[in-house]
């Protein structure tokens, strides 16, 4: 089985290289090609461009029964993306044609809403000024072009909105706290073009607006990452409110390094809240520079170079002159080098950028 699995993961990666590198060529809707997490619908982990670096094609191809493709605005399995891809001999115009034929989009299986449908959630008074819209996505800009508000039978300025994850916060209103829970009542209509998403008529109640807002963020797993890759953090956490009952929220990260090894602790910005969420990351040292062998001729006075690399590794230097791939990862160099002297090894990735340095004894 775990042949299977590392021949599975090989030609996951074979068939991500070849699928990416024509569809970046390829013209297209400007999401096709987005890559997205299949337990995290709402916005893509990878964008098409993102997926032009080897690193991000290698994790997703590795990884591949986690990931989504998208594709005329609804999101296949990568794995089934990946069979049509070499049942069509590994031709991708033709894979496309296929695949809403052969394969049903995971949004169907799961009977998540399509991310291309906008849907209201809920509004929420959080204010004696503001309301809070919560639709089922992050919105693109299509979508916010789109979208108008009605509070009381009074269109709210687009200067009057904001956006922040998958909410709106409509500002410059005027409610009064109710004192019996069902008066007064205000309506608020949201539309996106001529299309009513939502009425609804809400009632401000300041007593249950404090319990309705956030208590403490239920404990987020911590992330693995290894060094210089990109975490994947969640977009959306699990939260408790004042009331004790059970929500989500969206969360925005703040920007995390790993060009060194150990546990991060990341903050997140709760949209509307001034709970702060946290989060681990522990970003695991990579080895990008390993076995390295040396073979000596005499007759020439060189020295023919060997050097095993991390995965991550696009291309190695030896004091500074390229090495030649050599396949499976492989570095070689023929060169004049001395007994006894130091050399060095750089090790960079597909965007060649710097991943680490080893130095290295020249004893024989």
């Amino acid at each position: 089985m775990r042949t299977r699995n590392k021949v599975l993961s090989i030609l996951s990666v074979t068939a991500m290289s070849a699928i990416m590198a024509t569809a970046i060529s390829m013209p297209a809707k400007a999401t096709d090609a987005d890559i997205y997490l299949l337990n995290d619908l709402l916005k893509p982990i990878y964008t098409k461009a993102q997926t032009a670096n080897f690193a991000n094609q290698k994790i997703i191809g590795l990884h591949s029964e986690n990931y989504g493709y998208e594709l005329n605005k609804k999101i296949y399995r990568f794995d089934d993306l990946t069979e049509v891809f070499n049942a069509s001999n590994n031709n991708l115009v033709t894979t496309l044609a296929a695949l809403p034929t052969a394969k049903t989009p995971i949004s169907e299986i799961t009977g998540q809403p399509s991310t291309s449908t906008l849907i209201v959630e809920s509004v929420n008074v959080i204010s004696a000024t503001a309301v809070k819209v919560k639709f089922n996505k992050v919105m693109s800009s299509d979508d916010k072009t789109g979208l108008t508000y009605t509070f009381n039978g009074v269109a709210v300025p687009t200067s009057k909105v904001t956006y922040s994850g998958i909410t709106a916060t409509l500002t410059g209103l005027k409610l009064v706290s109710s004192t019996n829970g069902t008066t007064p009542a205000y309506e608020v209509l949201v539309k996106s073009g001529t299309t009513l998403l939502s009425k609804q008529n809400i009632v401000w109640n300041n007593v249950v607006t404090q319990n309705s807002l956030i208590n403490m963020v239920v404990a987020i797993p911590d992330v693995s990452v290894s060094q210089n890759g990109v975490p994947v953090l969640p977009s959306i956490i699990d939260v408790i409110y004042k009331d004790g009952t059970a929500g989500k929220e969206s969360v925005t990260w703040a920007s995390v390094s790993t060009s060194t090894a150990g546990i991060k602790k990341v903050t997140g910005k709760i949209d509307g809240s001034t709970v702060t969420a946290y989060i681990s990351v522990n970003v695991t040292s990579v080895e990008y520079v390993k076995d390295i062998t040396l073979e000596y001729y005499s007759i020439l006075s060189i020295y023919t170079v060997n050097a095993q690399a991390d995965s991550s590794v696009a291309r190695m230097s030896l004091n500074g002159i390229d090495m030649y791939y050599n396949g499976n990862y492989s570095f070689k160099l023929s060169t004049l080098l001395t007994k006894g002297s130091t050399v060095t090894f750089n090790a960079y990735d597909a965007a060649n950028k710097l991943l680490g340095s080893k130095k290295y004894v020249v004893l024989q």
